[in-house]
């Protein structure tokens, strides 16, 4: 049986239905691809904002811990009232923003800061001069919020 299409009663009104249908299907395909790639730059641009914020929460999260030391270094002392709360807040925030290293940081950081007031009060303490760790730390604490660094990845996957 051979199979063959017989163009001579192909009618003019049946090839406008065919290319018409064939039109539609090529331009629902541009147009689907088109809002495939408009749908990849939105959730680019959503991603973009997300790694915004959270490195703004994360950059809140250093500058108290960094103006905890100052205070500390500043004044070779207690920090103000306001300074220890806004760094006790900054640590509860810490467990969420942070991997455990920054936390445990800045828990160290908190326990320090009691051993210098120990240390201030004539109360023996274990770990020798508390001041000088403070000085220290102020100096290494960029290197503990290595989730801050650009050059590195913001969001850990």
């Amino acid at each position: 049986m051979t199979c063959s299409i017989a163009w001579c009663s192909f009618t003019w009104e049946a090839f406008a239905t065919l290319v018409t249908g064939l039109a539609a299907v090529v331009a629902a395909f541009v147009l689907g691809r088109t809002q495939i790639a408009i749908q990849k730059k939105q959730t680019d641009i959503q991603e973009q904002t997300l790694q915004a914020d959270l490195f703004e929460r994360r950059y809140k999260v250093f500058q108290v811990a960094e103006q905890l030391l100052s205070e500390i270094n500043r004044e070779a002392g207690d920090p103000s009232r306001e300074t220890k709360r806004n760094f006790a807040i900054a640590m509860g925030e810490a467990k969420f923003l942070f991997g455990t290293q920054v936390y445990e940081a800045m828990d160290e950081i908190w326990r320090k800061m009691s051993d210098l007031h120990l240390a201030q009060t004539k109360i023996p303490i274990e770990d020798g001069d508390p001041v000088n760790w403070f000085y220290d730390r102020s100096i290494t604490l960029p290197d503990v919020f290595v989730e801050l660094k650009l050059g590195g990845v913001l969001l850990r996957r």
